[in-house]
């Protein structure tokens, strides 16, 4: 039997931790949603099991070697827009709404699937967020 897909929020703040899973359990049905509210718990979780990480900026800062070597896998929670300095990550904007929210992790998804399916010019597999 195939273990369902794993992804982590790694978020200090709890209603944010907990309101973007709710999201995620709504819109990705077949993944297990596990929320830390600090990067200890999570390392302790084997972090390398997760397909997704969706991070808080100000952990970001602090474990930002960690992230950027799986920036294919790293979802930023920034608020507002992102800084000059992680336009080569993948960002979310938590300041807007649910729908925007939604649409922002939809559209990776789905740019995801796109280059799974061999469209020409495609990033591979294997370096596309959300697969």
């Amino acid at each position: 039997m195939q273990s369902r897909p794993a992804i982590a929020v790694v978020a200090p703040n709890v209603l944010m931790g907990i309101g973007l899973k709710a999201i995620l359990e709504k819109i990705i049905p077949v993944a297990d949603v596990e929320v830390f509210g600090d990067f200890g718990s999570f390392a302790e979780a084997e972090p390398d099991r997760f397909y997704h990480y969706f991070v808080a900026a100000q952990l970001f800062v602090t474990h930002g070697t960690f992230f950027r070597a799986r920036r294919l896998k790293t979802i930023l929670l920034c608020s507002g827009q992102p800084q000059p300095a992680y336009t080569d990550m993948h960002c979310i904007d938590i300041c807007s709404t649910e729908e925007a929210i939604v649409h922002d992790i939809l559209r990776m998804h789905h740019g995801a699937h796109r280059h799974q399916h061999g469209i020409p010019g495609a990033t591979p597999p294997s370096a596309t967020p959300l697969s």
